[in-house]
């Protein structure tokens, strides 16, 4: 199956999972998304308006198999590139240690990160760690095997998010660095690209549904604490109330498009409030890096698409929070429509660009699909959010945009050559 397909599939996946069964989840049992969201109008606009988008992305898949040819930038480029790699990975080991030191898994629920500049400096690093996992992870994948000194960082890094783990989207990460650091190149793609039978699903199931409950249990645990959360495994209350809680939560990025579609389709003041936002926290962060810059925002600012987000559709309102609003949902607050979707096209195109210059051609089962779905997805969260410059995540956009222009691999017997090595 060729890479525009595999991107396809990927990117189906992705919409699948993020939209399509939350609308099951909303026709049929609605109980934990009435308590959670504030919803608007009925399903079918919605339903059309995600046909119509699916619509779209099909009969313009051509566009979507493009691969830029790297140039050639000379060893001594890569040689720089690869002690900054140690640089990076050195530094972060050093303040993940410091972060398990002086905090805990519930940073995010008794801290402020302004309050502490270096742990500001770790998550700031965090995108670039994870950049350099999926590197290694498509050099694995193109069927040539890791250096010691990679694995070396590796295991550097997978210290690190252990010590540094305040969020439940870390732990499918970690599990990958694992994987990268203690598998075999052979066994790593045996495993993802044989055909999956009845014995494979079996064993497949199992480990989604462990990782399901860890990345359920850590999630929790960022919230209440670990210790409250082993004492709460022990009761059939626990159960009972996030049995149903948990997928709702999960449903986010569904009732983000829902709104947006049946409420807010035309709303230029909401998306201009978008836009304005956005700038607003660039000019924040940039005072905070050069504080002789006059302060024209309030140190307490806090705006953005996910803030906006997460005020339309939540009932309750916690002072700090927000929400991601999608990948689809994310475009619906660039003005204008239906020129948004367009914009959601032509960004499409340049992920299917990193996509394709990452993923060799070849026959991938479901599970390669949601590990390259890991590592984009910071990507699909919500893509406007990237306007803030200043901002980790377009850290992580920009150097994946990069890559296409210097990552290229020649072979399992031949010279290689790529951004950390």
């Amino acid at each position: 199956m060729g890479k525009t397909n595999l991107f396809f599939r990927a990117i189906f996946l992705y919409l699948g999972l993020s939209i399509g069964v939350h609308f099951l989840t909303y026709r049929f049992d609605r109980y934990w998304l009435d308590q959670i969201y504030v919803m608007q109008g009925s399903l079918l606009p919605t339903f059309f308006m995600f046909c119509t988008i699916l619509c779209m992305l099909f009969m313009g898949r051509r566009l979507f198999s493009f691969k830029m040819k790297p140039f050639e930038l000379g060893p001594k480029f890569y040689t720089l590139l690869r002690f900054s790699t140690w640089g990076v990975v050195a530094v972060f080991f050093i303040l993940a240690l410091y972060f398990a030191v002086v905090y805990d898994v519930r940073f995010r629920q008794t801290s402020r990160l302004s309050s502490d500049l270096l742990v500001a400096a770790l998550f700031s690093l965090a995108p670039l760690t994870n950049f350099i996992i999926l590197i290694f992870f498509s050099k694995v994948l193109h069927q040539l095997s890791l250096s010691w000194e990679e694995r070396s960082l590796l295991l550097l890094i997978l210290i690190g998010q252990v010590a540094s783990l305040n969020g439940s989207s870390m732990v499918p990460v970690i599990l990958v660095t694992l994987g990268l650091a203690l598998g075999k190149q052979e066994h790593i793609n045996w495993v993802l690209t044989q055909k999956i039978g009845v014995g494979r699903l079996t064993l497949l199931a199992a480990i989604l549904c462990l990782t399901l409950v860890v990345v359920v249990f850590v999630g929790l645990a960022t919230k209440y604490g670990y210790r409250h959360m082993l004492q709460s495994l022990m009761t059939v209350e626990f159960y009972k109330e996030n049995l149903g809680y948990v997928p709702a939560r999960a449903a986010a990025s569904f009732i983000s498009f829902h709104n947006l579609v049946n409420g807010h389709l035309f709303d230029l003041n909401l998306e201009f409030r978008s836009l304005q936002e956005n700038l607003m926290i660039d000019i924040k962060r940039l005072h905070m890096v050069a504080p002789i810059l006059p302060e024209s925002v309030s140190p307490d600012f806090i705006g953005g698409t996910n803030r906006i987000n997460y005020l339309l559709n939540y009932f309750a309102h916690i002072e700090r929070a927000g929400s991601s609003p999608g990948l689809l949902a994310s475009f619906l607050y660039l003005p204008i429509f239906p020129i948004n979707l367009l914009f959601l096209f032509g960004y499409l195109v340049i992920i299917s660009v990193i996509f394709n210059s990452l993923f060799p051609n070849r026959n991938y089962n479901i599970l390669m699909l949601s590990c390259g779905l890991l590592f984009i997805y910071p990507l699909l969260e919500s893509p406007t959010s990237y306007l803030a410059f200043l901002d980790p995540s377009f850290g992580y956009f920009a150097l994946l945009c990069l890559t296409p222009f210097f990552i290229t691999y020649r072979g399992q017997n031949e010279t290689e050559r790529h951004p950390i090595s």
